[in-house]
C-alpha cells in the first residue's frame, strides 16, 4: 500500500474548508491532517483485519514506514511560492513555441 494522503494533508494549507498542515506551534495536527491520518489508519486497520480473517496473522509481517515530513510543522515557517507566475510562464513559452488556435483536451491531437 502507498497512502500520498498524509503528504498531501502535510503541504495544503487547507482543503473542503479544513486547514492542512499543523496549527501554529507545530504540535497539533490540523483537522485535515487529522483527517488522513484517521483514514490511513482505518486502510490500515482493515488490511489486519483481513490478515487475521484469513488466519494468516501469525505468518504475516506488516512494515509501516514513512519517508519523511513534507512541510515544516510550524506554518509560521513555511513559505510558500506562488505557482501562478511560474504557470503563466510555462503557458506563454508555449505560446510562443506553438502558434496557432489552442488545441482543447476535447479535440485530441491527430498527425498524418
Amino acid at each position: 500500500m502507498n497512502f500520498q494522503t498524509v503528504s498531501t494533508a502535510e503541504k495544503l494549507p487547507s482543503s473542503d474548508g479544513l486547514t492542512g498542515g499543523y496549527l501554529p506551534g507545530g504540535i497539533v495536527p490540523g483537522p485535515l491532517l487529522v483527517r488522513a491520518l484517521n483514514y490511513v489508519s482505518a486502510k490500515i486497520g482493515a488490511m489486519v483485519a483481513e490478515i487475521r480473517a484469513r488466519g494468516l496473522a501469525g505468518q504475516t509481517a506488516i512494515i509501516i514506514s514513512a519517508k519523511h515530513g513534507q512541510s515544516p510543522t510550524d506554518p509560521n515557517d513555511l513559505a510558500r511560492v506562488p505557482d501562478g507566475p511560474i504557470i503563466d510562464g510555462i503557458n506563454a513559452a508555449w505560446t510562443a513555441a506553438h502558434p496557432g488556435p489552442a488545441i482543447s483536451s476535447a479535440s485530441p491531437r491527430t498527425t498524418t
